[in-house]
């Protein structure tokens, strides 16, 4: 979603916004929640898509999961509320960024490159766990 702020400066529409909003605060305040609720939605079907296909794949395989049915139904949960989180994050670099290409390209870089890079500096691979990309520990 970090394009789709840069797409208002690309194709101008972010004059009328301006125009008819009278804060610049308002208007960022109300596409994160607008993003946020979309990002719930496109976690909630998504997880449930997932959830769906693993549960009826293990059933129709006669397989048991290595966790317990609510252990998947929590992680399902936690993915949910991640995409509303990362849609959250596109908006915000994409406030900074207007560039409808540059934003998501940064977002990437940094995900893929950044993060996985600093893996491999000594000392550094401690803040990894609290980074956004990064695994939680319990």
């Amino acid at each position: 979603m970090a394009g789709r702020v840069g797409a208002e400066h690309r194709h101008q529409t972010i004059t009328t916004t301006a125009l008819f909003v009278p804060g610049r605060w308002q208007a960022l305040l109300a596409k994160l929640a607008v993003h946020a609720v979309a990002g719930l939605g496109y976690g909630l079907l998504s997880a449930a898509m997932a959830g769906a296909a693993l549960f009826a794949a293990a059933t129709a395989k006669g397989i048991t999961l290595g966790l317990p049915a609510g252990a998947v139904l929590v992680l399902l949960v936690r993915i949910v509320l991640a995409m509303a989180a990362y849609m959250l994050l596109g908006v915000a670099v994409g406030a900074l960024l207007p560039n409808q290409v540059a934003a998501p390209a940064v977002l990437g870089g940094y995900f893929y490159l950044v993060e996985t890079a600093l893996l491999m500096v000594p000392g550094a691979n401690v803040l990894y766990p609290y980074l956004p990309g990064g695994p939680r520990r319990r």
